[in-house]
């Protein structure tokens, strides 16, 4: 019988295949510069170069809305692609 400790929330053998690693390098390095963009750079803005709440919002919605567009776009291609192996 199995125990929870045998259990894996992870099946490594996943990463045995290429495809599979290079894709979730690929969206690892894609999250770390989504975060950095969209996380550090308004209290990089409002704390070391001095600009007020109202200016660090305005300077940072054009990035905001692309990423917005970008995403509904994606969500309407992420269909038309054949998934099957």
């Amino acid at each position: 019988m199995l125990t929870p400790a045998d259990k894996s929330f992870v099946d490594f053998r996943l990463f045995k295949d290429q495809n599979f690693v290079s894709g979730v390098l690929f969206i690892f390095i894609v999250g770390l510069v989504l975060y950095a963009t969209r996380a550090l750079i308004p209290t990089m803005l409002e704390s070391l170069l001095d600009y007020p709440v109202a200016t660090t919002g305005l300077s940072r919605h054009r990035p905001g809305a692309g990423t917005m567009i970008a995403m509904l776009i994606a969500g309407r291609l992420i269909g038309k692609v054949d998934l099957a192996l």
